[in-house]
């Protein structure tokens, strides 16, 4: 059994309180796993070759991570990809220069909201224009001297009484936000930059950029690579705290499909294992690494009924049913139905896309 990517949540501490996230709502106490834990699933992970891929994040912030540099040369020392997704306010230049000597391939800036209004949903005692710099001159870094990627990723918000029926918020709206947005930033990273031929190229490519940009699907998920240290994303904003997970009276959902447990499973910082990235409170934990390995917690026999359930498209976890499901049965066929054809439908053909167009704007 192989996955694309393991995600490992080394702490659900957090520095930011946005309002589209469920940290304010999550039960677990705050706490960080330790790092003999962390050392443990690295090692059964390289040896059983369950991924090649780990994704150092499902709640909180990593950065808080006392031991976050150490933890990285444990991830290369064992062959495996090292990736952080990170809000970038806690990641100093001082930090940033360790864990790239430490290795990492990969930083995910979660900007998210990237003007000053939709800034606010962040609810953190933080001047948008000091954090925008600050994340900035952290990419400038990477592109200057840097081994690994970074991305720059912001949420679109285009339809929200489709993709958020229980919330209104209001981010990137159509592609003229878009474009407007990344310039903007794209701009502040290029005069940060001390590497000119990246200004330089930028520059010459304006026209492409644009025009690549405009291309992106407001309610789809894009990503562009500038250049092999730099890409640009966006994400339509879920629905991740809605009603349905909580409400007393709501239609559980039966049929839909996730890519939980298909292409990735989360570690909890508390050790739980679960389904999947988005499982805040560790509602379907399967198992602990600190009571069980993680391939014998994979091998359950509950574990494999659901995993089947989801390949006949039928949901079997009670915990699934009420995240595919919602507070009526209009919204919530419209969760189940959608489920299939964004993981169906529309990520492959996505995915066939963006192979076949993704290549580098500055060669």
């Amino acid at each position: 059994m192989t996955f694309q990517r393991i995600h490992i949540e080394l702490t659900n501490r957090c520095n930011f309180s946005c309002v589209f996230c469920p940290n304010t709502l999550m039960l677990r106490p705050p706490q960080d796993l330790k790092p003999d834990l962390v050392r443990r699933a690295l090692d059964e992970i390289a040896q059983e070759r369950l991924t090649d891929t780990i994704y150092f994040h499902v709640m909180g912030e990593p950065t808080l991570y006392a031991d976050l540099e150490n933890i990285i040369k444990e991830t290369k020392h064992r062959r495996l990809n090292a990736v952080l997704t990170t809000n970038g306010w806690g990641l100093s230049l001082e930090l940033l220069d360790r864990i790239l000597k430490a290795g990492i391939d990969h930083i995910v800036f979660s900007a998210q909201t990237p003007n000053e209004n939709s800034f606010k949903l962040r609810k953190v005692p933080v001047d948008f224009f000091t954090y925008k710099k600050r994340i900035c001159s952290l990419i400038a870094k990477i592109i200057d001297h840097g081994s690994a990627k970074a991305t720059l990723s912001f949420l679109t918000t285009p339809i929200p009484f489709l993709s958020l029926p229980s919330r209104r918020y209001s981010i990137i709206r159509n592609k003229k936000e878009i474009v407007a947005s990344f310039l903007e930033w794209l701009d502040e990273i290029a005069i940060l930059v001390q590497e000119n031929t990246f200004c330089k190229k930028l520059g010459s490519k304006k026209e492409l950029l644009i025009k690549k940009l405009s291309s992106f699907h407001i309610m789809g998920w894009n990503k562009l690579s500038i250049t092999n240290k730099l890409s640009l994303e966006t994400r339509v904003l879920g629905d991740w705290i809605h009603h349905g997970l909580s409400a007393k009276k709501m239609t559980r959902a039966h049929i839909g499909y996730c890519e939980g447990l298909k292409t990735h499973f989360g570690i909890l910082s508390n050790g739980s294992i679960v389904f999947c990235c988005a499982d805040f409170n560790g509602s379907t934990n399967f198992g602990n690494i600190k009571e069980t390995s993680i391939t014998k917690a994979l091998t359950q026999k509950k574990v494999q009924d659901v995993i089947g359930g989801f390949d006949r498209l039928r949901i079997k976890e009670p915990y699934c049913q009420r995240c595919l499901g919602d507070v009526s049965f209009e919204k919530s066929m419209l969760r189940q139905v959608g489920s299939i054809l964004y993981f169906k439908v529309y990520r492959p053909w996505w995915k066939k896309k963006r192979e076949k167009e993704d290549v580098l704007l500055c060669a």
